[in-house]
């Protein structure tokens, strides 16, 4: 995704990264090869020639064919589960490479006249192919509006004393099971979030924020099946109508309303916050990023101008080299890119694209607005610092640039056993994990206390949701098989009423389409959605099994279509912790709420 790669607060063209990896090439592979090549021996200059025919080869095959499957790659090339490859694939690479390689070595020797042409044909095809793939970047940053008025703006929303507060905060990734375990290690987080009621029995409709998301903000009309019903319009346009209807209703009933950072608004990765110009009363903000050094920023681009070059070295290098080459994301660079992590405990180097969210929830009470007017207030928020898994100094759980936490996990080893349940908790992947949602549930309690000290707390109502959670198999009872475990869509769901008192826990079958019914008890009657007229209710929830969809295809520039792409369907009732409750109902299809 092209925009992942651009910086709101300081715009930098992600295609001067491609300028910049351009540069570097043509001076390694034209400059300083032309000039060994102009000072070898006739027959040094005829090896020379053969090798780098040889190289051209493996270098597409290498590029092309091999190591696709590596996961999510970070905005500053990092790949989110780490560069790994097994024997076997490595085996097959090596035997084509050497194949390859002595399949070219032949052509060269026997038909030697033919290779400039063979090569003109492949530069020409690759120039063609990059022609295309830099056009398809600059038309998708060329879809981010008034990049210059984004940075000049400066988030901040309202609170009354005097009124009725609604606060809906969206925390992308953060996974509901933890929060049983969170709660007790620091009990602290109780007295905080007084008032709360946590529903960790909790599901959302898939495992990604493009099937989680529309639901959340619109209600059991947007469940990815009930969209897939309306096949009459786009995904796109589905999403951006139930972005809008919660801030579409309280400020038709009055309400000051603020949004942050709407995901996939407009189906775009910098949300589209025009989609709000014709909701009242609304003001909408893109805080991602917005409150972190500009050294930072600066760093950023300056370790991506390098880095898009390496990077292109290590997926054009046989997978034995690939990983000395990434060097965990450093590309052998002595300045850190981001975090690496050197075991489960133990980590160097900050993650940019955690302390983009971490910041904003940080400075939360440097952006709140406490009035002692009457009027009602909304704020519809998103964070996605429990979405970057991160290994955080403990037992704070800060970012750090040296994290060493193999004392602590060791002594407290304990705290992942709950009322005999046990979370699986032992590689880095899973700690960064469950650190990242401590973090965000630390910062919330700093912000609730600030919020109790203005007395804007106990007029507040409150939700925490998230779009889904984290297939990592870290539950035994937890409904699972080789291709899905349910934790995936475990979507953390904690709401404070009004005027509440008192931490509890239910085990109420929830789900995350619930949010707008919640968010509208006792203040809008019988609300109906404006934009297809009808009741807004929870009533789906128990009426039949829910649908939930298993699909990797995220990616809003590919899933754009009118019905979501064919994936793997499940559904449950009344207990996502029990087996039972679970069925799987098809495979690779594309089901409306009909079948």
């Amino acid at each position: 995704s092209p925009q992942e790669f651009v910086d709101l607060n300081l715009f930098y063209h992600p295609g001067w990264y491609l300028v910049s990896a351009s540069c570097l090439a043509f001076g390694l592979f034209v400059v300083w090869a032309g000039i060994f090549y102009g000072l070898a021996s006739p027959k040094g200059k005829v090896m020379f020639e053969r090798v780098f025919w040889v190289l051209c080869g493996i270098s597409i095959v290498d590029y092309m064919c091999f190591g696709k499957h590596l996961g999510t790659l970070s905005s500053n090339l990092k790949y989110i589960a780490g560069m790994w490859f097994s024997d076997s694939e490595q085996a097959l690479n090596a035997i084509v490479v050497i194949l390859l390689a002595i399949a070219l070595w032949l052509i060269v020797l026997r038909w030697s006249r033919r290779v400039p042409g063979i090569l003109t044909v492949g530069i020409l095809t690759l120039a063609c192919m990059s022609v295309v793939n830099v056009t398809g970047i600059c038309s998708s940053i060329n879809q981010i509006t008034t990049p210059e008025a984004a940075a000049a703006s400066q988030p901040e929303f309202t609170l009354s004393k005097n009124g009725k507060n609604v606060v809906v905060l969206m925390l992308d990734r953060s996974v509901g099971a933890y929060m049983p375990y969170i709660f007790n290690e620091k009990p602290e987080l109780k007295e905080r979030f007084s008032g709360f009621i946590d529903y960790p029995n909790t599901i959302s409709f898939g495992k990604n924020t493009n099937f989680g998301t529309p639901p959340l903000f619109g209600g059991y009309e947007y469940t990815p099946a009930k969209m897939n019903r309306r096949s009459d319009m786009l995904l796109k346009d589905k999403q951006d109508e139930a972005l809008r209807v919660m801030p579409m209703l309280f400020g038709q009933n009055g309400y000051d309303v603020t949004v942050f950072d709407p995901p996939y608004a407009g189906y775009s990765w910098i949300p589209e916050l025009s989609i709000y110009d014709d909701c009242p009363n609304t003001t909408a903000y893109n805080t991602k990023g917005k409150f972190v050094e500009p050294e930072q920023r600066e760093a950023f681009i300056r370790n991506n101008k390098r880095n898009f070059f390496f990077f292109g070295l290590t997926k054009a290098a046989p997978l034995i080299l690939q990983p000395t080459i990434y060097d965990y994301a450093n590309y052998n660079n002595s300045i850190p890119n981001g975090q690496t992590t050197s075991g489960a405990h133990t980590a160097s180097g900050m993650n940019d694209t955690f302390l983009n969210s971490y910041s904003t929830l940080v400075h939360l009470p440097d952006i709140t607005r406490i009035s002692e007017d009457g009027g009602n207030h909304l704020l519809v928020m998103d964070n996605e610092a429990a979405h970057e898994p991160t290994l955080l100094q403990e037992p704070e759980y800060v970012p750090s640039p040296v994290v060493d936490n193999t004392e602590f996990d060791t002594q407290h080893a304990d705290r992942f056993t709950l009322d005999g349940r046990t979370m699986e908790v032992s590689t880095a992947y899973q700690y960064s994990h469950y650190q990242v949602n401590m973090a965000t549930m630390l910062q919330l309690g700093r912000w609730f206390d600030y919020l109790k000290e203005n007395g804007v707390y106990d007029n507040t109502r409150i939700i925490l949701v998230s779009d889904h959670g984290r297939e990592m198999w870290q539950f035994d009872d937890m409904y699972s098989n080789q291709n899905f475990d349910a934790l995936g869509c475990n979507a953390l769901l904690m709401v404070k009423d009004f005027n509440a008192s008192g931490f509890t826990i239910s085990d109420e079958f929830m789900t995350n389409a619930d949010v707008p019914t919640l968010a509208m008890d006792g203040l809008i009657e019988n609300p109906v959605n404006p934009f297809t007229g009808n009741a807004i209710t929870s009533e789906d929830k128990t009426a039949h099994d829910q649908y939930i969809l298993r699909s990797s295809a995220w990616n809003t520039e590919i899933n754009n279509g009118t019905q979501f792409l064919p994936g793997d369907w499940y559904t449950v009732h009344d207990d996502i912790w029990t087996k039972s409750k679970w069925s799987s109902v098809a495979k690779k299809a594309i089901l409306d709420q009909e079948n």
